[in-house]
């Protein structure tokens, strides 16, 4: 169960559908080589349901839970899989062979709640698989009943969509979420027994916060990419490569702009800009590297004219910086090392 408080102390937001308080309406289309099935307005009772049909239920979890933006928002926004399947026969008395096995799926489900006028949340959620499940390597045709004598690959493409919402209590839109997600899974067994897998997985997305009164809070537009690698005698996956750029624009309860700022994994990165009351004159500018003040520094007045200007090194104050008043001449100036 995942929820959420607003700042308005309203009651708790339910984020999915099998939450125990979810009531509402669900739309489940689900089809993978051997089930097929599209229930529509199923009732979810206490986040139950009953299928609309005798197939088997297919639970997908690979969706992004996302409600606020934190002080973390961005931290662990992919969840990545990589365990270890195993590859069993299908009968005990037959021996494995060459072969090759593909299949896809497809899982799309929408949760409309009874009581999201009052504040509870709407979800989207769309996967599309298609996975090569495993590939023995045997130019012989050799028969092999001991597992530890063959080789295996199994290789899993994602893609992934999806949207998540949630309301003030008076019925206007506090927050969404939009992502794509593409994602491949390699998993290889070697001769001996030798396990190894990889997942390269990438993200973008767009999220988006609003004021009660309606007006645009923050948007957060982001891309991130993720590869790992994992060996069966590692407690947990080796990050090999990570990857964050995006943009984050902030908004006055007016709904006037009041800042943008680039970020990058380590936190705010490149140009800084910030805005006065009406949200067209730049009072502010800064740069950073990684999360730290680096470059040029300038604040103006809201005519345009500089007020002060410097420069940061690593976070600190280098070189001269200057202060002006409102008609342009120079009051005070500091030299630092």
């Amino acid at each position: 169960m995942v929820c959420s408080t607003s700042l308005l102390a309203q009651k708790a937001i339910l984020s999915d559908y099998k939450d125990p308080k979810a009531q509402g309406t669900l739309l489940l289309q689900i089809r993978d080589d051997t089930t097929r099935y599209v229930c529509e307005n199923l009732n979810v009772n206490n986040g139950s349901i009953e299928l609309c049909d005798n197939n088997p239920f297919i639970n997908y979890e690979y969706f992004i839970h996302r409600d606020s933006i934190q002080k973390d928002w961005l931290n662990n926004v992919l969840r990545v899989y990589d365990y270890f399947i195993t590859i069993k026969k299908p009968e005990e008395d037959l021996t494995w062979l060459n072969q090759e096995k593909k299949l896809s799926v497809a899982y799309k489900e929408d949760f409309t709640s009874n009581d999201q006028i009052t504040g509870v949340t709407y979800k989207h959620h769309e996967a599309r698989r298609s996975i090569i499940y495993y590939t023995l390597i045997n130019p012989a045709s050799k028969e092999f009943t001991d597992p530890s004598k063959y080789q295996f690959q199994y290789d899993w493409e994602e893609n992934i969509t999806g949207r998540f919402e949630s309301f003030y209590t008076n019925g206007i839109k506090k927050f969404k979420h939009k992502y794509e997600i593409h994602r491949i899974m390699v998993f290889d067994k070697g001769i001996g027994g030798l396990k190894k897998s990889s997942v390269d997985a990438q993200i973008t997305g767009t999220i988006q916060e609003y004021y009660s009164n309606g007006k645009k809070k923050t948007l957060v537009t982001y891309q991130q990419g993720m590869l790992t690698q994992k060996k069966e005698s590692d407690s947990e996956s080796q990050l090999q490569q990570s990857t964050r750029t995006g943009e984050r624009i902030t908004y006055r309860e007016t709904g006037r702009l009041f800042s943008k700022q680039g970020f990058n994994l380590k936190g705010l990165h490149g140009r800084a800009e910030y805005y006065g009351p009406k949200g067209t004159a730049v009072i502010k500018v800064e740069n950073y590297k990684d999360g730290v003040l680096n470059g040029k520094f300038t604040e103006y007045y809201l005519d345009g004219k500089v007020k002060t200007k410097g420069e940061y090194k690593e976070g600190k104050k280098i070189g001269a910086w200057v202060s002006y008043g409102e008609n342009g001449k120079k009051i005070s100036s500091e030299k630092f090392n």
